[in-house]
């Protein structure tokens, strides 16, 4: 009990010892103990077409649009040992009307399919450090335990000079809000709606070759659930509200990183998450598995293995895939984000330099499986076509692999200056095969205060129709989803400007704008423009 109204104690000094800092510091002093960004950014993203009949229109009627002011503070060796961190964001777009998105009415948002200003709190927290204990307190980011994010407390106990160990408890706001809205919203009514509550324990270890951690977490989803399958209204293509209480089941899952470097010149790297209760039962959620040879000291061969299974769609996005269905008519969707997908790939890459010029050459290949292909009409056999050849309805037709191939080389200004480039890349990526090949040159000036760049990219594309070609059938749940894919033939061009530099010694500044050329065989260019601007003040 001491040691806890200590703790309570030095918090309420913090308060009281910040009025009294301003007076007593002198300028260099809050200079070392605070820093400060602040970043104001914006883009704009516009889409036209040459095409009269808006049936035939292939370019998004939808404009992206965005301003972002961004603050990052941090202060240190604050009164009784504490720190304190803010990471913020304040987003200003249109919110978009949904009978306009019906008419195909142009509009501009930044939000997808909800629109709409953002106030988003990624980090506010405040840690005191002692000899043996660490408390944080406020809105954090748990990095071990898969990047968990919390409102709440975490308590760090220094046990070894090699070993740290810590708790954490809070409220589990949804991943992917952008927004303080929407961080306790599930569903909005379709799946229910709750407070979301999380924690676990961790333990961080480091020796001279082997250093990472590991942690076992659990989470209660109210009114969502955690990964089992989500079924769908076959009329509307809704997610079906949640009418069980083992919809609501627990999630406990368990994380492992680790470094291991034998000798100087290898590293061995995996990073794993582990599903040890929920709806979908055990599972290996995610696991990364890399090793990097360092054979010359300007050689490094890197081969590693991936392993992807995304619950998350099912956990926290079914309104987002609902709104994606209902809205958004004749626009090019994948639904293949309503069925779950698990991916593996496997990465071989060798990167060299001499002097200041730099190779690099990688290969990927990758498999996917469509674990309810029953949802995607566009992937799996009709009765009539899996009677002709001897499938059974439901059976997957869409291509299971695709591979890559790419190579770059760089040079960082051995000829007056100039940063040439050059890379390519082939990639067969289940229904469709693409040819990449971009050109870049840019150049510092005012001894690197500035910066320009140009570049320019070009690709190729050809779709795969599927076998046979009944299997593109038309969904009849939604407008959205009318258009087949795997039927375009033809070549992207892009050409990109970029200028950004740091003039004075506190300000940053950036702008690109890029032109893209889509063209496809009998139907009309589409020409896009992006902006992006940002300034940054640093302190």
């Amino acid at each position: 009990m001491k040691r806890h109204a200590c703790l309570v104690a030095r918090f309420g000094s913090l308060l009281l010892g910040l009025l009294v800092l301003g007076r007593t510091a002198s300028a260099q002093d809050l200079k070392d103990r605070f820093n400060a960004r602040v970043t104001l950014s914006g883009m704009y993203l516009a889409e036209s077409q040459s095409e009269p009949d808006d049936l035939k229109r292939v370019a998004g009627p939808l404009s992206l649009g965005y301003g972002d002011l961004r603050l990052v503070f941090d202060a240190r060796r604050l009164p009784g040992n504490f720190e304190l961190h803010l990471d913020a964001r304040l987003r200003g777009t249109g919110r978009l009307d949904a009978a306009q998105l019906v008419t195909g009415d142009k509009q501009t948002s930044a939000r997808g399919y909800l629109g709409g200003p953002e106030y988003q709190v990624t980090e506010l927290w405040v840690r005191g450090r002692w000899s043996k204990l660490d408390l944080g307190l406020g809105r954090l980011i748990v990095a071990e335990a898969d990047s968990m994010r919390l409102d709440g407390l975490r308590l760090w106990a220094h046990v070894h000079r090699r070993w740290d160990l810590s708790v954490y408890v809070g409220g589990y706001p949804d991943p992917y809000s952008r927004s303080v809205t929407t961080d306790y919203v599930y569903g909005q009514g379709v799946r229910g709606a709750g407070l979301a509550v999380a924690g676990g324990l961790n333990a961080r270890y480091g020796y001279d070759k082997v250093w990472g951690s590991f942690s076992v977490n659990a989470a209660y989803l109210a009114g969502s659930d955690d990964g089992g399958p989500l079924a769908f209204n076959a009329m509307t293509g809704a997610p079906l509200p949640a009418t069980t209480e083992a919809d609501k089941k627990l999630r406990a899952f368990a994380t492992w990183t680790n470094f291991w470097r034998p000798v100087k010149w290898i590293d061995f790297y995996h990073d794993l998450v582990l599903d040890l209760a929920g709806a979908a039962g055990l599972q290996l959620t995610r696991l990364d598995v890399g090793v990097a040879a360092h054979v010359h000291r300007n050689v490094t061969i890197r081969a590693s293995y991936d392993h992807m299974s995304s619950i998350a769609i099912e956990m926290f996005l079914a309104r987002l895939l609902q709104n994606r269905v209902d809205f958004v008519p004749g626009s090019i969707e994948n639904n293949l984000t309503l069925a779950r997908t698990a991916r593996d790939e496997a990465r071989l890459a060798v990167e060299g330099q001499i002097g200041r010029t730099s190779l690099s050459v990688e290969g990927r290949l990758r498999r996917r499986v469509l674990v309810t292909p029953e949802n995607d009409p566009q992937f799996i056999y009709d009765a009539t076509a899996a009677a002709a050849v001897g499938a059974s309805v439901g059976a997957q037709v869409a291509p299971s692999w695709g591979y890559e191939g790419s190579l770059a080389l760089r040079n960082r200004g051995s000829l007056w200056g100039l940063r040439p480039s050059l890379w390519m890349t082939y990639l067969k990526d289940y229904r469709a095969r693409n040819v990449y090949v971009g050109l870049g040159l840019g150049r510092d000036f005012l001894r690197d205060r500035l910066n320009l760049d140009l570049a320019f990219t070009y690709a190729n594309t050809r779709d795969e129709r599927p076998e046979p070609d009944g299997a593109c059938a038309e969904a009849p749940f939604s407008v959205a989803l009318r258009n087949c894919f795997g039927t375009r033939k033809g070549h992207n061009l892009q050409a990109n400007f970029t200028v950004g530099g740091s003039m004075a010694k506190h300000w940053y500044g950036f702008f690109d704008y890029r032109l893209g050329v889509a063209l496809t065989d009998e139907v009309p260019a589409i020409l896009t423009h992006v902006i992006l601007a940002r300034l940054e003040a640093r302190y």
